[in-house]
């Protein structure tokens, strides 16, 4: 009998979290609306790519080749990785933790007029070293690099999705456009 009791209240419980439309953050990129329908990634760096792939996953906005057409430019100006000693041993001769740091910053446009809004996202991870498991750092390091680039490029398109952008991009008149250079 109890155990049929704990079953029915888990039942209720899961059914419960389903009906109320609990979702895990970023566990589905493609439900977030975004006050524009094409945007042309100005950057060739790395994230331009991770940023690509996840906007594919939204039938709704179109990743442009040029900027001649995009209804917004997402110009990234700047990308720094840094890694630097976090802790260093009690013999004072070997690094036991670094921190790594990732920063962004990039700018909007919409039709060609620049939005006042700057883009930051930092990001950091630490990477402890113990000197049994040396071998297997350097991948670790690269997993933990990629990790933070494709958790800036999600925070990047939240922000853009944010009421403030849909705010900013309305602001701006469409009758006196300029173009990008």
């Amino acid at each position: 009998m109890g155990q049929l009791v704990f079953r029915g209240i888990a039942l209720i419980l899961i059914l419960a979290q389903l009906g109320c439309g609990f979702q895990l953050r970023g566990s589905n990129l493609a439900i977030r609306s975004y006050p524009f329908t094409s945007l042309y990634i100005d950057s060739s760096l790395p994230i331009a790519n991770r940023l690509r792939a996840l906007l594919a996953l939204d039938s709704r906005v179109k990743v442009m080749p040029s900027a001649g057409n995009a209804e917004l430019v997402l110009r990234v100006s700047d990308s720094n990785q840094t890694k630097r000693i976090l802790t260093i041993a009690r013999n004072g001769r070997l690094v036991s933790e670094y921190r790594l740091n990732y920063s962004l910053t990039a700018q909007v446009w919409s039709h060609g007029i620049p939005l006042a809004i700057d883009l930051e996202i930092h990001q950091f991870r630490d990477l402890k070293v113990y000197q049994a498991s040396i071998l297997g750092k350097a991948k670790e390091e690269e997993l933990l690099w990629r990790d933070m680039e494709q958790t800036i490029a999600q925070q990047l398109l939240y922000r853009l999705s944010s009421q403030q952008m849909s705010r900013a991009i309305a602001a701006v008149p469409i009758s006196d456009t300029v173009s990008i250079r």
